[in-house]
Parts: C-alpha cells; sequence; structure tokens
C-alpha cells in the first residue's frame, strides 16, 4: 500500500512539473516571451516544402521567430503600437503575430537599406566578367536588370547586418535546456565526433556530387596515420541541411576545421585535391601525412 501511494504521489509531481505548451518559454527578447505555443502555431503556418526543414532544424526556427521579434520591437519603438482594431482582428489566431506587424517591419528594414546605390560602373564591370552569359545582350539593355539584381544584393547584405545590430542590442535569452534537448535529436556526425576529445576535420558536401566525394577521399588520404589525432567526418548536406546552416556552408565541397572544443580553427571552400586539403590542415595547426604535406621547401629557401 505504501508503494503504491508513493507511486502515486511520483505521478502527480510529474505532472505538475510538466508546464503546457502555453506556459513553456523557449526564448525572450526583451520582456516579451516566446513560448511552445505560439512556436508550434507559427510552425503550423509555414509552407510544406520548408517545413520539413524546421521541423528538422527546431533551433534554426526558433531564431527565426527571435528575429521577428526583434524587428517587432524595433517597429513599435518607431511607429507604436497597433491600434485596437488591428489587433482586435487576430483575436482568433492569439498564437501567432498580427499580420499587420509584418508591413511595419518591412517599413523598417526598407528604411534601413533604402540608401543602398549601385554605380553604372559597378554594373559594367559585372556586365563585362560575365558577358558570354548575357546572351548577346548589349550592356544598354542589360543594364537596368543588373543594377536591381546588384541592388537587392547590397540591401540583402545591409539588411543582415542591420538586424544583427539590433540583436546585438537585444536582451534575447533562449531556453537552453529545451535546445539541447532538440540537439541531442538530431542526427549530427559532427557533434558526435567532438565527443571523442580530438579535433575534427569536417567536410561538408553532397554524396551524388563526383568532385566532392574525391575532396572525401583526398582528406582521408591527408590524415592517414593521424587517425588518433583528428577526426575525418562526412556531412552530407542532402540528409542533413540544417547542418549548412548551422556552420554557413555556402559551397560544396567546403572543410571546416574544428578544435577539440568545437571552435573553428579554419575553413577551406571549393578545394579537392589532397595537397590543398592538407595545406588547410596545416594551416590550421593539425597534423597531416607527411607524404599529403605542402612542400615548404621552395618557401623556406626564398627567405
Amino acid at each position: 500500500m505504501r508503494k503504491l501511494v508513493l507511486l502515486m504521489l511520483a505521478v502527480a509531481l510529474a505532472a505538475g512539473c510538466s508546464k503546457s505548451p502555453e506556459k513553456t518559454v523557449l526564448a525572450k527578447v526583451g520582456d516579451k516571451e516566446i513560448t511552445l505555443a505560439q512556436f508550434n502555431a507559427e510552425l503550423a503556418q509555414v509552407p510544406d516544402k520548408y517545413k520539413k526543414q524546421f521541423m528538422q532544424d527546431k533551433e534554426a526556427f526558433l531564431d527565426e521567430l527571435i528575429v521577428r521579434e526583434v524587428l517587432r520591437q524595433e517597429a513599435e519603438r518607431q511607429f507604436g503600437p497597433l491600434d485596437s482594431a488591428a489587433v482586435a482582428a487576430q483575436s482568433d489566431t492569439a498564437h501567432t503575430m498580427n499580420p499587420a506587424w509584418f508591413q511595419r517591419i518591412n517599413q523598417v528594414v526598407q528604411k534601413a537599406t533604402d540608401t543602398v546605390k549601385v554605380s553604372m560602373a559597378e554594373a559594367r564591370d559585372f556586365y563585362n566578367k560575365r558577358s558570354a552569359e548575357m546572351g548577346g545582350k548589349s550592356f544598354g539593355e542589360m543594364a537596368p536588370m543588373i543594377q536591381a539584381y546588384l541592388k537587392r544584393q547590397k540591401q540583402q547584405v545591409l539588411a543582415s547586418a542591420y538586424v544583427d545590430t539590433l540583436k546585438a542590442h537585444a536582451k534575447i535569452w533562449k531556453n537552453e535546456k529545451i535546445i539541447a534537448k532538440w540537439d541531442a535529436e538530431l542526427q549530427n556526425p559532427v557533434r558526435d565526433a567532438l565527443k571523442k576529445g580530438k579535433p575534427v576535420a569536417a567536410l561538408f558536401t553532397v554524396t551524388d556530387f563526383a568532385p566532392a566525394m574525391e575532396a572525401w577521399s583526398n582528406l582521408q588520404s591527408a590524415l592517414a596515420g593521424k587517425e588518433d589525432q583528428v577526426t575525418a567526418v562526412l556531412v552530407n548536406l542532402r540528409e542533413m541541411p540544417y547542418l549548412g546552416r548551422r556552420y554557413k556552408i555556402m559551397q560544396v565541397p567546403t572543410l571546416v576545421i574544428l578544435d577539440k572544443d568545437g571552435n573553428e580553427l579554419g575553413r577551406k571552400v571549393g578545394a579537392t585535391s589532397t595537397q590543398d586539403l592538407a595545406q588547410a590542415l596545416a594551416d590550421a595547426g593539425l597534423p597531416v601525412q607527411s607524404e599529403a604535406a605542402p612542400d615548404t621547401t621552395a618557401k623556406a629557401q626564398s627567405q
């Protein structure tokens, strides 16, 4: 009987400690909480083709919500709060951001990037470097489109820097316990390799791209005999696109070199030869197979 009472008490305590989605706070931006209920409601609105990615990488989606809240607060600072009519219109979707804020957020970002200009000289330089791709059209024909394209690129860079500045000045808190749980559920060979307590040479690629797979073979050659000192890891971005976002991979293959604590020591983009990869490893201070090591004789003789 006593055991039954203790068991019932334990169940009751466990139930009491389990918070509802409305009360589970995933992050805070200033005093504004982002709850699990809001997270789930916002994720439900994401188009299916993107939803799978965010279901895999929940932290990335949480970061999106944090950025949006940072921008919303800046919009409120610049333009003031929403009027009562706009607030009332969202009464049936209390867990998602009021659509009226998106227009104001766009105004904030547009205001921050409106100063971007593209000179005719920049457009001409772009055209000259890619004239073979212009379908035989003259610079005069292509100039407006080139300027628009370059302007969008500049605006994206400026917008990203602007958001980073806002985030740096915002008071942001994230629930690291829940994030750690999410991370543990993900397939992550880089994380698993770091558990061995050694530096990691992670090659990010796609396994159906022949040159990239050649790089993997050459990386193993560069580290032959050094496996006890460095762990080589192949990351297939087809299966784990979230790691591409996490490690900011823009091109394959990309070699990312980490110390035993996961801090980046260096990276090499596009390298496939054994010598190039060995050079990148050596530059990061990692041991390489002696035959693959770059030839430094000429450099030494010139000094």
